[in-house]
């Protein structure tokens, strides 16, 4: 436990002032995790519905048999359907993905760059004899 607090302080005292943010790219990474379960969760009925055109009407769940009479539509517009569906939600992934990749990319990029100020003007600021020893 003693290791986890340790590494926490050092996240934190290399971030610097911008720990709000780091609270920010944590809820970006599980909003990606989700964004990846559910396209993923998405492709297994739709391959469904192609490989059996009667995958909906036969779900069931705990023992409850569902009633998708919302879903009684010919063969092929189910499957364009669906179809378009799954293209607009990987289409939204790919483009929630991208931002929130943009936004870590952008973060870390400033840290790093803070990060080289402060040690080369600690370094340039130092005396020579200091310098000498290194």
């Amino acid at each position: 436990m003693r290791d986890y607090l340790d590494l926490f302080k050092k996240i934190f005292f290399l971030t610097g002032n911008n720990v709000s943010k780091l609270i920010f790219l944590n809820f970006y990474f599980i909003i990606s995790a989700v964004i990846d379960v559910v396209s993923i969760g998405i492709i297994i009925p739709y391959l469904g519905v192609i490989t059996n055109p009667d995958f909906f009407k036969e779900i069931k769940f705990l023992g409850y048999e569902f009633n998708f009479t919302f879903l009684y539509y010919e063969t092929s517009n189910l499957i364009l359907f669906l179809s378009v569906l799954v293209l607009c939600v990987f289409l939204i992934k790919t483009i929630t993905l991208i931002w929130i990749n943009r936004e870590i990319s952008k973060f870390c990029y400033r840290i790093g760059g803070e990060l080289r100020y402060v040690l080369l003007n600690n370094y340039f600021n130092t005396n020579y004899i200091n310098k000498k020893k290194i």
